[in-house]
Formats: structure tokens, C-alpha cells, sequence
């Protein structure tokens, strides 16, 4: 019966994936209390790990499960065979080429379906490939040419055999991820990261206790579930460019749309806390303590919801969406192209998302408002210093951000360009408009980074 449901609700992909999680929960809670980390276990979890997580991976993705082997395999080939310096450049196009044509495939052959398939572990897969190349290709370089982050997770040997795979299929985030870098990961496997924490507080004797953090991730997931079937199943994002929808008032569809954006970001915020929540389970993602000594477990949160509904500028938005591939990009690519790194990162985040028409409208509008905002922040703000007015513009912020976010989304939610130009079309294109007359009224030095 319940099986039933679950299928006619989100079909058999969607299915297979809360399957996979809800058993990655269970298992990890076992695995946390009875192989716990430590260098004795360091053998055994890394077996454990490869076994489950080919296991899960293979039930949730039948054999296109055999494309996370295939990269993987490959991705070992060159970096065994190429030459150690230029082996992060090699990976990292070679992996990107291959996502990109599992993505092709998918489009074409299964064009504008939101389908949960193998892009999607493939997608981490190759944040985890070029973490390690660029890690491995540190440890050639001198020591002072490294930036603080890439002197800690620098490799001067390659992973062994057990600890490369172990790295890539563990079982808590081969549905899902998030990436994660691998220092990060073999050192929860050893139990580094909890007793690195321990020496620099004064909790040194205490195991981390993960079942706040546990308790209240898994209720998100409760609430927001129920939430998405009573709301986000009956009201689709879809639904925006439907005729029905179309002739109603404009401020109808403006409030409409909100709604909707909001029901459609649960379609990522759910399997993202889920995928937290799993990984917390198992002991993987203690980051520490906070100044009451409370355990924090945030190291591979991928969303922060509360900082995201109260946002009062788009940049903080895109800040607390997606964490852990915001600081993949920049790891491995703003933080090393000697030039052209925002464009470099749009580049290849465009690239990373898939061919969608959809995603190039979102991701280059969000580039341009981000830009905007940063112009409207230094002439404007100032405008608002004392605390009532300082309070109005944070008001008035946060609903524009929350409407323009939601205009701005949608193209991405639609994929298709006709859904895309359909929707847009029916807006009169206003958001672009408005930005747009921006860029031309706000002073030219005003969008200049303070980097630059």
C-alpha cells in the first residue's frame, strides 16, 4: 500500500531515491555506533562503505550506475598515467566532457522530464574527481605559492586503492552527495575530525552529540514532506504558464508565482536536508563546536532555509543555495584562474548544470542582478542608516528579493525555451527591464567588487 503510493505520488525514480536515503539513515546510525572511527576501524569502514554504497547505487540506478564506474576508473587511469603537474587540468576536462555528454543524452532523449537519474551522483562525482586532482597536483608546487586552504588539503601521495573508491561510492553520498573534499572525508573515517576539534576546545573528553542536529533535520524533512504533497504536488511551478493561470489579474499571478516558487524550492530543499541528515547519522559532518559547546554538524549542509526565506538581497540567496558547490567552484576555480574567474565560474557552472535553455536564462540574470544589487547596496543602503529606517529597507528588500527570485527562478524550474520565453512573455519581461533601466541610472564605479 504504501509502496503504491510512494509510486503513484513520485514515481519509481523519486521512489527509489527516498528508498535509498531512508536505508542510508538507518545503516548510518548502525555504522556510526558500531564501527565507530578510529585507526583500527580505518580498514573495515572503508570496506563497508565501497560495499553499500555500490549496492544502494546500483538499486536506485540500475545500470546507468555503471557511468559513476566508468569516471571513476577512468579518472584513476589518468591520474596514475598523466603528468602529475597538469593532471587537474586533465580530470577536470575529462570529467566535465563526460557529465556533459550524459547530459546531452538525457535532454535529448528525455527532453524537459525532471526525472531523478545518474546526472545527478555524476554531478558530485566530478567535484570529488577534481578535488583530488587539484589536491594531488598541490602537492608539486611550493609551499608559499599555496593559499591557507590548499596548504591544508594538499596530497603528497595518491590515496591508496581502498581509500580512493571508498572516497568516491561511500554509502551516505553516493545518491546525493554533497561533494566534499578529501581530506574532509578520511579524516571522518579515521576519526580526525573529531579529534582535531577536541584538542583546540574544552570538550576534549566528550564524544559529539549528534541528535539534536539529527532530530531536527529528519522533522524538517517531515514537515516539508507533508507540506509538498498537500501543496507542491497540487499547485506544480508549471502550472505559471497555464492558460488559466495566464488570464488571471497580474497581482493574482505575482502572488501565484511566489507560492509556487516557494512549493518548488521544497523539491530541493527536502532531498538536501534528507542527504544532511543521512551523512550526520552515520558521523560524517561534525564541524566542531560553537561558543556554548554545543556540537555543530554543518560541514556538508547544502541549504540553509532560514537564512535563504529571510534574505534581503539576491546575493544572499545564491550565498545559502547549493553551499557546497558554491565553495567547489571556488576552490577549485576563483581561487586559482588567474583571470576571468567570474566568468570562469559561470562558464563552467552552466556547463555543470546541463544544456537546458532554462538554466542559461536563470544563471545569466542572476549574474546581472547579483551585479545590480552590488551598485544598489553602495548608493542606496547608505540612504537607510538609522534603525526604523534601516528596518523599512530591510522589508521592503526582502520582499523584492523574494519576488525577483522567483521571476528569476522559473525559467530554471521550466527548463524548455518555449516554457521559459512563454512565461517571460507574459511578465512583459519587467524584471529584466527594471534591472536593466538600473545599470544605466546607478553610477558606473558603484558595480566594481572590492577586489577589483
Amino acid at each position: 500500500m504504501v509502496v503504491k503510493i510512494l509510486l503513484d505520488s513520485l514515481g519509481l525514480d523519486k521512489s527509489k531515491f527516498l528508498i535509498t536515503q531512508l536505508i542510508s539513515l538507518i545503516i548510518g546510525l548502525a555504522f556510526r555506533q558500531f564501527v565507530k572511527a578510529s585507526p583500527k576501524n580505518v580498514v573495515k569502514r572503508h570496506v563497508i562503505e565501497i560495499l553499500l554504497g555500490l549496492c544502494l547505487g546500483y538499486f536506485c540506478f540500475d545500470n546507468d550506475f555503471f557511468h559513476l564506474i566508468s569516471i571513476a576508473l577512468i579518472s584513476l587511469f589518468l591520474m596514475k598515467t598523466c603528468p602529475r603537474n597538469n593532471i587537474h587540468i586533465i580530470v577536470f576536462a575529462f570529467t566535465i566532457i563526460y557529465l556533459s555528454c550524459v547530459h546531452l543524452y538525457f535532454q535529448i532523449y528525455f527532453y524537459g522530464q525532471k526525472n531523478f537519474d545518474i546526472t545527478s551522483p555524476l554531478m558530485i562525482f566530478v567535484q570529488k574527481l577534481t578535488y583530488l586532482a587539484f589536491s594531488y597536483s598541490d602537492g608539486l608546487k611550493a609551499k608559499e605559492s599555496l593559499n591557507d586552504y590548499q596548504k591544508l588539503n594538499v596530497l603528497n601521495e595518491f590515496p591508496s586503492m581502498l581509500e580512493y573508491f571508498s572516497y568516491l561510492f561511500h554509502f551516505q553520498g553516493i545518491i546525493i552527495g554533497p561533494g566534499c573534499n578529501y581530506k574532509d572525508y578520511i579524516e571522518f573515517i579515521d576519526g580526525t575530525n573529531i579529534r582535531k576539534h577536541h584538542e583546540k576546545t574544552f570538550a576534549r573528553n566528550l564524544k559529539p552529540s549528534v541528535r539534536k542536529a539529527l532530530f531536527k533535520k529528519i522533522l524538517m524533512v517531515l514537515i516539508m514532506s507533508v507540506i509538498f504533497f498537500k501543496f507542491s504536488l497540487v499547485y506544480p511551478f508549471t502550472s505559471n504558464i497555464d492558460p488559466i493561470i495566464l488570464s488571471s489579474p497580474f497581482w493574482y499571478r505575482i502572488l501565484y508565482l511566489h507560492f509556487t516558487c516557494e512549493g518548488q524550492r521544497l523539491y530541493y530543499y527536502i532531498p538536501w536536508t534528507l542527504s544532511d541528515a543521512v551523512n550526520n547519522a552515520s558521523g560524517f559532518g561534525f564541524n566542531g563546536y560553537d561558543d556554548k559547546g554545543e556540537s555543530k554538524w554543518d560541514l556538508l549542509t547544502n541549504i540553509n532555509i532560514l537564512e535563504l526565506e529571510t534574505s534581503t538581497s539576491i546575493k544572499h540567496v545564491i550565498d545559502n543555495w547549493h553551499i557546497q558547490s558554491n565553495i567547489w567552484l571556488r576552490r577549485v576555480l576563483y581561487e586559482r584562474l588567474p583571470k576571468g574567474k567570474t566568468l570562469g565560474v559561470f562558464f563552467i557552472s552552466s556547463l555543470w548544470h546541463g544544456f537546458y535553455p532554462g538554466y542559461y536564462f536563470s544563471l545569466v540574470f542572476s549574474a546581472i542582478v547579483v551585479y545590480v544589487g552590488r551598485g544598489i547596496r553602495r548608493n542606496i543602503r547608505p540612504m537607510f542608516q538609522n534603525k526604523y529606517l534601516s528596518l523599512i529597507y530591510s522589508i521592503i528588500g526582502w520582499i523584492i528579493t523574494q519576488l525577483l527570485s522567483a521571476y528569476m527562478m522559473c525559467p530554471f524550474f521550466l527548463l524548455k525555451i518555449e516554457s521559459s520565453i512563454k512565461f517571460l512573455n507574459s511578465f512583459y519581461w519587467i524584471g529584466h527591464i527594471i534591472i536593466f533601466i538600473l545599470i544605466f541610472i546607478l553610477p558606473k564605479q558603484s558595480f566594481k567588487s572590492k577586489s577589483s
